[in-house]
């Protein structure tokens, strides 16, 4: 009876680079093993944007795909399908997994791009002019005074006959600080 596989499924996103996406990788393939030890593994990976200006996948991701996909990671696995190519493991998947991924040639500099806000806008909107966010924050901080002005007026308030718990002051409270 042929031993059912375990399909790993990764996507990278446009944002990522190659440390982040093969760090990504690696994590999957070690949570794989601790979770169903020695089970046959193939492994499905996309990737969104990463094109060059000839419509090819850039630098980083070649490497993912050939270097660390076809050269480091299909050895753990059954089957490997990339965008560029998918293999299929000769030797026997090998479970002898290392510890953790240590990447040589990467660049010196920390990559903070996951850290940085990261937008994008899915509509047809023209952004707001800075006047306009300006005078929208002035009325957000406006309502904000007059709305903490009022925490004298509830504390002096008696608790409601048909609130005996205090849950309805509590409950404004929780939006102040939501809003806040």
């Amino acid at each position: 009876m042929e031993e059912k596989l375990i399909a790993l499924y990764h996507r990278v996103m446009k944002r990522e680079n190659f440390e982040t996406a093969a760090k990504d990788l690696f994590d999957l393939l070690i949570s794989t093993q601790k979770k169903f030890p020695n089970k046959p593994r193939v492994l499905y990976v996309d990737i969104d944007g990463h094109r060059n200006a000839e419509g090819g996948f850039d630098e980083d991701m070649l490497e993912l795909q050939k270097e660390f996909g076809l050269g480091f990671l299909a050895q753990f696995f059954t089957e490997v399908h990339f965008p560029l190519i998918s293999a299929k493991n000769k030797e026997q998947q090998n479970n002898k997994i290392p510890d953790e991924l240590q990447i040589f040639n990467a660049n010196n500099k920390k990559d903070d791009s996951l850290n940085d806000l990261y937008i994008e806008n899915y509509s047809n909107t023209e952004f707001q002019s800075e006047q306009d966010v300006y005078a929208y924050l002035q009325k957000i901080s406006a309502f904000l005074k007059k709305y903490n002005q009022l925490d004298s007026h509830y504390a002096l308030m008696d608790k409601e006959p048909y609130d005996p718990s205090g849950l309805l002051a509590n409950w404004r409270l929780h939006l102040k600080d939501l809003i806040i």
